[in-house]
């Protein structure tokens, strides 16, 4: 007679804990030592529910009928990226050397050939610098990434700073639907004003950024107005973090499904990054947030990928990677995952 096996019993399968992985400099996926020691923090704080969303937008749904091989996608996504190397920060003396009868001269191959123009131009830029010449070529090079990598841009929302206005322009010139897409100008993520800044930038008029040849939805009502800005001056990192926690539940609650992008300043990232990941806590002050932007460097960005419970996953492989000799646009998970 033939034994008939018994059968092994199956073992209980534990239930799944959420880690987030990062990439090393080899570009290898690594479980984070956070993630190692701790479950998600998902489970250990509680943070809003991210709301229905309304249908997608006529230009992402152009793009669907154009590309049959597109997947629909269930999920959706939300950019945080930071405005590209801005002309003030390489260049600390160009308003004094580059103006010459008030009248814009470059010197250096990395300064813009010409300016986009607006009134006032030696005060208004003394305020609101734009971006460099590489600034410029480095957002279009990450867009054309975005793009073949098949991202597709539903919505786009920027920072009024002309800075994060510019990367934001040249961020979706090669997406399939760019002349469908125009960029929504929200001041509610303006920076951190800190120690330093104590006045409102004179930005741009929506009047002057549709004459410089700049794709802006003029329809477009904000979250908060540009004359409502000079009340946040003097608020503390405490109720700037508060602020943001209610400006990102406002736009993910109005924003189309699909992938939206926030061009914005690295403060903003971080207080919208740890609202969405769930480190509510924060511990920063004015001086921590003066050093937050060695952790988010130029053109750096954060993709969260939405779970079916409303919560928010760091997506480590949805952006493309950029290196050079002494530059790159990973921004510190560690700094983002420990603390506020």
């Amino acid at each position: 007679m033939v034994k008939k096996e018994k059968k092994k019993p199956k073992k209980k399968e534990n239930s799944i804990k959420s880690t987030l992985i990062v990439v090393n400099d080899e570009g290898e996926n690594v479980e984070s030592d956070d993630a190692k020691q701790e479950e998600s923090s998902f489970t250990k704080h509680e943070i809003k529910r991210i709301p229905e969303a309304p249908a997608i937008t006529a230009a992402a749904q152009k793009h669907n009928k154009k590309d049959k091989t597109a997947k629909p996608k269930n999920k959706r996504m939300l950019i945080l990226f930071r405005s590209a190397e801005q002309m003030d920060k390489i260049f600390p003396e160009w308003m004094h050397k580059n103006f010459i009868d008030e009248k814009y001269v470059p010197t250096d191959m990395n300064q813009l050939i010409q300016l986009p123009l607006r009134k006032t131009p030696l005060i208004a830029y003394a305020s609101d610098p734009p971006l460099t010449e590489m600034g410029i070529r480095i957002s279009q090079l990450i867009g054309k990434a975005l793009t073949e990598k098949g991202i597709v841009i539903s919505a786009i929302y920027s920072s009024p700073s002309l800075r994060c206005i510019q990367t934001a322009q040249n961020l979706i010139k090669s997406q399939h639907s760019s002349a469908d897409l125009k960029i929504c100008i929200e001041p509610a993520f303006y920076n951190f004003f800190g120690e330093k800044q104590n006045k409102l930038p004179i930005f741009m008029s929506s009047k002057e950024l549709l004459e410089n040849g700049i794709p802006i939805n003029k329809d477009y009502r904000p979250i908060t107005p540009k004359a409502h800005l000079s009340k946040f001056v003097s608020e503390t990192p405490a109720e700037f973090f508060r602020r943001q926690s209610n400006n990102v539940y406002t736009l993910t609650k109005q924003s189309p499904i699909g992938t939206v992008l926030i061009v914005t300043h690295a403060c903003t990232m971080h207080a919208i990054g740890c609202e969405l990941i769930g480190k509510t806590q924060h511990s920063l002050n004015t001086a921590d947030m003066a050093r937050v932007s060695f952790n988010y460097p130029y053109c750096s960005g954060i993709a969260l990928k939405s779970s079916s419970d409303g919560l928010w996953d760091i997506s480590s492989q949805a952006l493309p990677a950029l290196y050079s000799s002494n530059f790159s646009n990973r921004f510190n998970y560690h700094f983002l995952a420990r603390s506020g």
